[in-house]
């Protein structure tokens, strides 16, 4: 009889610390749980505010190719978006860079024309004429975009930037990268990043 109280008394009891064990981890989980909630509290917020900044920039987009139809006709606008696609399938061909030279000589104020600049700036294996062509890009039609909300000013300066810095120019490139903090600090490139944190960092 004493034995079976004692195996009871310990069964009891192994339970009652299993059920201890069993709550501190518990206790244990959720405040790591919420430790966590904390962590990646910022990154959620972050991810809110970069969706916020990327609709703002393609209805900036969807604006500029829409003021098109003020100055374009229909027909010109097909064309010029005929040929810009065509001109794309072809990227870094002389068949391509001829007609996107074609689309800017032709319709210099439309919004595609902006584009264009900007592409033939990023293909040119010539650094000065990519460094022209992206100038250019900025200067003359910075405020055209592409339909994912890049703009080509901020982003041809991105891209001359990083040209002057490799060449060793770090004052050019530190004019360009501080004029996309201070004018387009929301920028972004083709993937949705935004410019200012891919800077170089300054030393």
């Amino acid at each position: 009889m004493k034995l079976f109280q004692t195996v009871i008394l310990i069964t009891a009891a192994s339970c009652c610390s299993a059920a201890s064990n069993l709550e501190e981890r518990v206790t244990k989980l959720e405040r790591e749980l919420a430790l966590i909630k904390e962590q990646i509290k910022p990154l959620l917020t972050d991810k809110h505010q970069i969706d916020n900044t990327l609709q703002q920039l393609r209805a900036r987009a969807r604006q500029r190719m829409r003021a098109d139809l003020n100055s374009h006709s229909f027909s010109d606008l097909t064309y010029i978006e005929k040929t810009y696609k065509q001109a794309y399938r072809k990227w870094g061909t002389e068949e391509c860079i001829e007609k996107l030279k074609k689309l800017i000589k032709k319709y210099p104020e439309s919004n595609r024309a902006g584009c264009a600049i900007l592409y033939l700036g990023q293909m040119s294996k010539d650094p000065e004429k990519k460094k022209a062509f992206l100038q250019q890009a900025i200067k003359k039609f910075g405020g055209c975009y592409y339909g994912d909300g890049v703009q080509v000013a901020p982003y041809a300066a991105f891209q001359l930037g990083f040209l002057y810095y490799k060449k060793g120019e770090k004052g050019a490139a530190k004019a360009l990268f501080d004029q996309i903090k201070a004018k387009y600090p929301d920028s972004i490139d083709h993937k949705g990043r935004k410019l200012v944190r891919m800077l170089p960092a300054e030393r």
